[in-house]
Formats: C-alpha cells, sequence, structure tokens
C-alpha cells in the first residue's frame, strides 16, 4: 500500500510505499497538524487513522472519520495506526447547519470509473480517485447512478452511486430520465423488476489464490432457478455470471448454481455490488460473454467487501419470488 500524511494546514502530501507483510513503519515530517491514510495497490481501497482507532476498533467505535494529529519539533509521534479499513459506502449523515446544507455530495471509497452516461453501457471517461469529493447534479430514479461534476467537455460524468458514500438528501437532487413510453410510471416499473429475487444465505472464508463469488438460485419452495446471472460490479469494471444452472457452454454446472472466479486476487481486494440480472445480450446459442452490458436487473444492489487474505470466498444464495421460469432456460442442459 502507499501511506499518505496530509498536512491539513497547506494540504501537502507526504507518500511512502510500504511493501506487503510490512506492519510497521516510520517517516520524517515538518512539525504540524496532519490525516494519515493509505490506499491499496490496485483497487486504492482507503484505510485511515480515525477516531474508531483511538476507541479501539471495537463495536462502539461508529466513528470513522479521518483523525487529526499532532507532530512536534524533534519529537516522535507514536501510535499513528492505519487499522480503520471498514469505512463502508452507503449514506453518510451531514452537518445540517454547515455551509453546504443541501449540498449533496459523492465521495469514493476506493479508485472507480466515471461513465458519459447513466450504465455501464456507456463509454468511460477516465477514473475518480478514492477519498475524492464532488456534488451530485442528477440521479436516476433508483438513484444508482448520480451525476457528478467532473473535468470533461460536457463538465459532468456519471458515477455508480452503491458504491460510494453518499452525503445528504437524494430526493433534492433532480431526477434525470431516461426515454419513456409515454403513461409508463418509471418507479412503478422499477419496483416490479427489482423484487424478483432477495438474498438468502450468505457466507464468507479465504482463498489466497483467487476471489470467487458462488452461490445458488430456488425458488420459495427450494427448488433450483435455472437461467439467471449474477452481476458483480466494484465501481472500476464488471463481470456476468453464466447463466445458473448447466448449458452447452458450461455442461458440469449443478441445476441453479452460479459462479465467478477472479484469479488476481490482490487487485480485486474492496467493495461490490451483487446483483441478480437477465442476460440480454443476443445468440446466447453461440456464445457467452462475461462481460455482456445488456442486462436487466432482477434484484437490488447487495454490497459487499472482499478482505484480502481473509475473507476473499463469498457465498451468495438468492430466493426467487415470481417468473422464475422466464430466464434464458428452464431445463438444464445435460449432453
Amino acid at each position: 500500500m502507499i501511506l499518505y500524511l496530509q498536512d491539513t494546514a497547506t494540504g501537502a502530501l507526504t507518500e511512502l510505499n510500504i511493501p506487503q507483510n510490512q506492519t510497521q513503519y516510520t517517516l520524517e515530517v515538518p512539525p504540524g497538524e496532519y490525516h494519515a491514510y493509505a490506499l491499496t495497490v490496485g483497487t486504492e481501497l482507503a484505510g485511515v487513522y480515525s477516531q474508531a482507532v483511538r476507541c479501539g476498533l471495537n463495536a462502539a467505535c461508529t466513528n470513522h472519520r479521518s483523525l487529526p494529529f499532532q507532530v512536534q519539533s524533534g519529537q516522535t509521534t507514536k501510535r499513528i495506526d492505519l487499522c480503520d479499513w471498514y469505512n463502508p459506502p452507503g449514506l453518510v449523515s451531514t452537518n445540517p447547519n454547515s455551509a453546504t446544507a443541501g449540498v449533496v455530495t459523492v465521495t469514493t471509497v476506493q479508485k472507480m470509473n466515471v461513465f458519459a452516461g447513466p450504465g455501464l453501457n456507456f463509454p468511460t471517461l477516465g477514473f475518480a480517485p478514492s477519498r475524492a469529493s464532488a456534488p451530485a447534479l442528477g440521479r436516476t430514479v433508483d438513484g444508482s447512478w448520480l451525476q457528478i461534476t467532473y473535468p470533461t467537455a460536457a463538465g459532468s460524468a456519471w458515477i455508480y452511486a452503491p458504491l460510494t458514500q453518499v452525503g445528504g438528501q437524494l430526493d433534492v437532487v433532480p431526477l434525470v430520465l431516461p426515454e419513456i413510453n409515454l403513461g409508463e410510471d418509471p418507479l412503478s416499473k422499477l419496483e416490479r423488476s427489482i423484487t424478483q429475487f432477495s438474498p438468502a444465505a450468505w457466507s464468507a472464508w479465504f482463498n489466497e489464490s483467487i476471489v470467487h463469488f458462488k452461490g445458488s438460485i430456488k425458488d420459495e419452495q427450494g427448488r433450483p432457478v435455472n437461467g439467471f446471472s449474477i452481476l458483480a460490479d466494484n465501481g472500476t469494471w464488471s463481470v456476468l455470471s453464466h447463466p445458473t444452472g448447466a448449458s452447452r457452454w458450461y455442461p458440469d454446472t449443478d441445476d441453479g448454481e452460479w459462479d465467478i472466479i477472479i484469479t488476481n486476487a490482490t487487485d480485486a481486494a474492496g467493495w461490490w455490488t451483487l446483483t441478480i440480472a437477465s442476460y440480454d445480450c443476443p445468440d446466447f446459442e453461440a456464445g457467452f460473454n462475461a462481460q455482456c452490458k445488456q442486462f436487466t436487473r432482477l434484484s437490488e444492489n447487495q454490497v459487499v467487501k472482499i478482505v484480502y487474505p481473509d475473507e476473499t470466498v463469498i457465498n451468495a444464495d438468492w430466493v426467487c419470488h415470481r417468473d422464475c421460469d422466464q430466464g434464458l432456460y428452464v431445463k438444464a442442459y445435460r449432453p
């Protein structure tokens, strides 16, 4: 990882590379007040020295904001430990009396792509680095995509909101609606689509070599459900699982089973969302494309964290509530 000490007065950064498995560090800096944080190599997941570190990092320690500390001339400031890696994405509280009250801000917790429009099918415009903040200018109906200020020709870009920290009330951000049929209620359509599936049993364990997302889909009677995919997204790239059950491309898959394997476990560490989706790319019979961008979300986004090397295997089971026979196929392929 890379350690950063930031002078609170000038904003100047002092950097230090920390090799893997090194547990202590020392660094000389001018006297002053500093914040300390580190970014992992890869997703740039951020860890900070926070009030929760001083508190002991137990369940009662809920303040994960960076804690400033003083460095005195000729003295050593000890116990600045970068142990707080638990600041999750989601809605964060803001001060209603601050000068920015009424402004919704978006802050990244890891490196993420930004897009020309509200979806993975739009071109990428570049990266938003970890710990970057910007005002929200617009939102989609479900709030899963937010338009933010970004230094492009258009002056804005779109970012995947479930993997960011959003400060403020989303309902004050203007809606940017896609083209829809007259008389169609986009919120009603959304509610119908993302409630078809819900999470069941989830668990995590370790594998130092790979990141492995896997699980099963069953209906409310416990019967395996075939033909649906799981979308895994970390804000930088996404991948679709092969639809549950066996096809001619994956004939050894059990009914209702799915999995995604990522071989570079360290670069895949960080926050992800898992979502049930239908595979809408054409010509499935001609081949399966895990990078397909044509899909329909059929469940709410579920946020999970890959922690290397302790939690790199995520087992995520789902329940189908209706239209369970509407996948790409119902009967598994058996040669």
